[in-house]
């Protein structure tokens, strides 16, 4: 659910720390008319927010929910980083070790390279995410590890604007089996790890930044860590 009217949002808020209130309680402003606050609160009844039990008002459990996103200081809906996965494959082949590449081939991002990644669903476990968005997105199956968690701000080329905010649990997958397979979206590939550095033209990130995450993979006796890094865009958006 999108945010509301502000009226709306400040109703919520009010009710957010009380049990129940009556409804001139709840008015945001004493000076409000009652036409107006009625329209909203009539709104917020029909969304299923808000019930009337006798001549008292109180959060429902959908309210309830939606009220747990609200920043009381301003009546305003947090917006929070899009919370994915990172899956990070390795396998041994022909004594080599080779690291699966994703090539995105949709915007944003397009042409870009390095791991494949997933949304992490609601309720969903990061671990269970992350062997059912490798399985969607390359045919293969695995069990993964955690390697590391990771922080991306993107910023527009000047740094006023964020265009997109990510925090990604980096798995690591020790030969996946399967058979590997691309679509539309993206193409997927096995690279020799220490031709990695040619192959790779265009990033989501840097190629240090990438070539760190790989070391991570590839080294399962290093710990998970976490990295927090901010960037700036300057040809994805």
């Amino acid at each position: 659910m999108e945010e509301l009217h502000s009226i709306q949002m400040k109703i919520l808020t009010k009710l957010l720390f009380n049990p129940s209130l009556r409804y001139t309680e709840m008015k945001p402003d004493k000076e409000m008319e009652n036409n107006t606050f009625q329209f909203h609160l009539d709104n917020l009844l029909k969304s299923g927010l808000v019930r009337k039990e006798e001549n008292q008002y109180i959060l429902t459990k959908d309210g309830k929910k939606f009220a747990l996103r609200i920043k009381a200081e301003n009546s305003h809906l947090v917006v929070q980083a899009k919370i994915g996965v990172s899956m990070g494959c390795i396998r041994k082949m022909n004594g080599n070790t080779q690291v699966l590449v994703y090539t995105r081939l949709k915007h944003a991002y397009y042409g870009c390279q390095g791991f494949p990644a997933g949304k992490i669903e609601q309720g969903e476990a990061f671990l269970d995410a992350a062997k059912r968005e490798l399985e969607e997105e390359t045919g293969l199956t695995g069990n993964p590890e955690l390697a590391g968690i990771i922080h991306y701000r993107i910023f527009n080329s000047d740094g006023t604007e964020l265009l997109d905010d990510l925090l990604l649990f980096l798995c690591r997958f020790k030969d996946p089996t399967g058979e590997l397979v691309s679509s539309h979206e993206g193409k997927y590939e096995w690279i020799d790890a220490d031709e990695l550095s040619i192959f790779i033209t265009k990033l989501f990130q840097s190629k240090e930044w990438f070539m760190d995450e790989v070391k991570s993979i590839i080294d399962s006796k290093n710990q998970p860590k976490f990295i927090e890094k901010t960037y700036n865009d300057t040809q994805n958006f």
